[in-house]
C-alpha cells in the first residue's frame, strides 16, 4: 500500500497505475475546467477495471470509459 501527497493541478509524479483512487470531496473546490483536467489525470493513472471514488459533493464530468457502479463510485472499462 502506498500513500502520497500530490498537487492535483501540478505535474503528476510517476506511479504504476492504481487499482483504486479515492478523491473525495476535493473537486468541488476547483473551477469546472480544472475539475476536468484533474479527472483526466486521475483516469490516466487508473488501471482498466480500477475504481474511482468521488465524494458526494463532487461531480463526474468525464464519463467516457467509466461505468457507474454505486453512489459516487465508478469503474474504468
Amino acid at each position: 500500500m502506498q500513500f502520497e501527497k500530490i498537487n492535483l493541478l501540478g505535474a503528476m509524479p510517476f506511479f504504476e497505475k492504481f487499482d483504486v483512487i479515492f478523491c473525495r470531496n476535493v473537486l468541488f473546490y476547483f473551477k469546472e475546467e480544472d475539475q476536468i483536467k484533474v479527472q483526466e489525470k486521475l483516469l490516466k493513472q487508473l488501471k482498466n477495471g480500477g475504481y474511482l471514488v468521488l465524494g458526494n459533493s463532487d461531480k463526474l464530468l468525464i464519463t467516457d470509459g467509466l461505468e457507474d457502479v454505486g453512489i459516487t463510485v465508478y469503474k474504468k472499462k
